[in-house]
């Protein structure tokens, strides 16, 4: 538009440029046509003034050049004015839109939530969210107009206190409680959580001591939820040392059982809380609990070896350092390794086949005649049922070696940890079989790798 204006200016210019140049012609021998002066150009003729004639076209295209630029540039600073002013009008429109569409963006421009109401809120939802923010100024604000500090949350139930104290916001939970919260309220979820196992749970270790040492939660030190766990078990779920040091240290059982009986021994073995399964057998009475039992007949030891981290691994390492029993059955017969087939991973049924005398049960059948392999099949867990072909094949070398008097073969196989124990379908172990044959050199090999094993 800026060129087009421009052009429309040089026409006109030249036109002008084209009259005036007529006019003297016959004195500089410079004659221009009409349709020459229509059009802005001027011609040229060779008369008896012509260098002056060629000098004054040279000057007039001079003028002509100047005049366009300065045209130009008059009309382009105005023009781009108006474009730069157009296009942060668009920019802020832009923002405008995004900003009361996202409220990330509102937050990033520093732009407050927009309130519908200036009426002072009496139900208790800003109490709420300022507890949760750690907003004290704003909570007491809320408070003081009106606010219910026992108003519910419309999702799981939850007061102003208990938002508090998810979040570890001690100032704002002392703020709550000296404004009259229930400190022994119990949320409307699932499991009807008291104000300390949502602290616990959630790792808020300023205002779980806070609790215990300043209000009546802690007669809720061993009160129970739905499944009849006690705050303990949550910390011990959690993986949370510093808070299971808490609660313990202001009086709590170690030996309270949930619903299923399981123990906190249980629920860290559950969640794999290693660190948790140390600390509980290391520096409490819970060590008193290592073979416990919960209604199931189901140890520690069967809980953690179902587990598929890592963690459950270094929790069924610890048990075991700590003398645990890695061939307890529970109720259904079921072993240690009946479960960990059924439910574990690919490196921990190795781990214990390898590493622990869980591997003496390849063969142990439950009350229902299954095999860990039948397990791992039943509950469709390739990995595992890999891991026990393979281990099983190993077994059965045990015994060709054995058959063939190949005392050096079975050296090779006790050193890889193949199962020396193997029977074959008839029962009959490697030991029984090398006994039957007399081979005394076989059956030191056996002795001496079993003996290896069982260290």
């Amino acid at each position: 538009d800026v060129w087009r204006r421009c052009n429309a200016m040089e026409l006109r210019q030249r036109k002008d440029a084209g009259a005036a140049d007529g006019g003297a012609d016959a004195n500089n021998g410079v004659k221009t046509s009409g349709a020459a002066a229509r059009s802005g150009t001027v011609g040229v003729v060779d008369g008896g003034g012509g260098g002056d004639g060629a000098a004054a076209q040279v000057d007039t295209k001079r003028r002509r050049r100047q005049r366009r630029r300065q045209a130009c540039d008059d009309w382009g600073v105005r023009e781009w004015g108006i474009l730069l002013v157009l296009i942060a009008l668009a920019v802020w429109g832009a923002l405008e839109y995004a900003a009361a569409t996202y409220p990330f963006v509102a937050w990033v421009m520093g732009r407050p939530e927009p309130v519908e109401d200036e009426t002072p809120n009496t139900e208790g939802a800003t109490l709420w969210v300022a507890a949760s923010l750690g907003n004290v100024t704003a909570l007491q604000a809320a408070a003081a107009a009106g606010g219910d500090v026992e108003w519910r949350h419309p999702e799981h139930g939850t007061t102003p206190l208990m938002a508090a104290c998810v979040f570890d916001r001690l100032h704002s939970a002392k703020a709550l409680y000296a404004a009259g919260a229930n400190a022994r309220a119990r949320d409307e979820g699932s499991q009807e959580w008291s104000v300390l196992q949502l602290a616990t749970h959630n790792a808020a270790r300023n205002c779980v001591t806070w609790l215990l040492e300043e209000t009546e939660a802690i007669n809720d030190l061993n009160a129970r939820d739905k499944l009849g766990c006690t705050p303990l078990h949550n910390a011990a779920f959690r993986n949370e040392v510093v808070v299971g040091r808490i609660l313990v240290e202001h009086g709590a059982d170690l030996h309270t059982r949930d619903l299923n009986g399981g123990l906190a021994l249980h629920w860290a073995a559950y969640a794999g809380s290693d660190a948790a399964m140390e600390w509980l057998l290391d520096e409490t009475e819970a060590a008193q609990d290592i073979g416990a039992r919960n209604k199931r007949g189901r140890t520690p030891m069967h809980i953690a070896a179902s587990g598929t981290t890592e963690g459950h691994l270094r929790t069924v390492q610890a048990l075991l350092a700590r003398g645990a029993d890695a061939r307890a059955t529970d109720k259904r017969k079921n072993t240690v390794l009946h479960d960990a087939a059924a439910y574990s991973s690919r490196e921990n049924v190795e781990w214990l086949l390898t590493h622990s005398p869980a591997r003496h049960d390849i063969q142990a059948t439950n009350k229902f005649g299954e095999s860990p392999a039948d397990r791992a099949d039943e509950e469709k867990n390739e990995a595992t049922a890999n891991v026990l072909r393979t281990f099983a094949s190993l077994g059965l070398a045990v015994h060709e070696a054995v058959a063939a008097g190949d005392a050096a073969r079975v050296r090779e196989l006790g050193e890889i940890d193949a199962p020396l124990r193997w029977r074959d379908d008839a029962g009959v172990t490697p030991l029984e079989r090398a006994a039957d044959a007399g081979d005394e050199s076989v059956i030191r090999a056996l002795e001496a790798a079993m003996a290896r094993e069982d260290e």
